[in-house]
């Protein structure tokens, strides 16, 4: 499974950007995101500062600036 954090301008909600998170952080964007099933690899999750401030914690990578709100997509391979 790919997980991208994406970027969506809040005036226009355009996509701005999309990063792939490295792998290996499944079980921890579980608990984050409080998932209870498996994800499909087609889902789309919009982020509480709180979720992104943790992802952003967990891979090192600040994503926050206030021109975009945020979203978490699961992508299957």
């Amino acid at each position: 499974m790919r997980f991208l954090v994406e970027a969506f301008d809040k005036t226009t909600d355009f996509q701005a950007s999309a990063i792939e998170l490295p792998e290996g952080y499944a079980e921890q964007l579980k608990s984050i995101m409080g998932w209870k099933t498996e994800q499909q690899g087609w889902e789309g999750y919009d982020l509480t500062l709180q979720q992104l401030r943790a992802i952003e914690a967990l891979t090192h990578h600040s994503f926050e600036d206030s021109r975009y709100y945020f979203q978490l997509t699961c992508n299957g391979i």
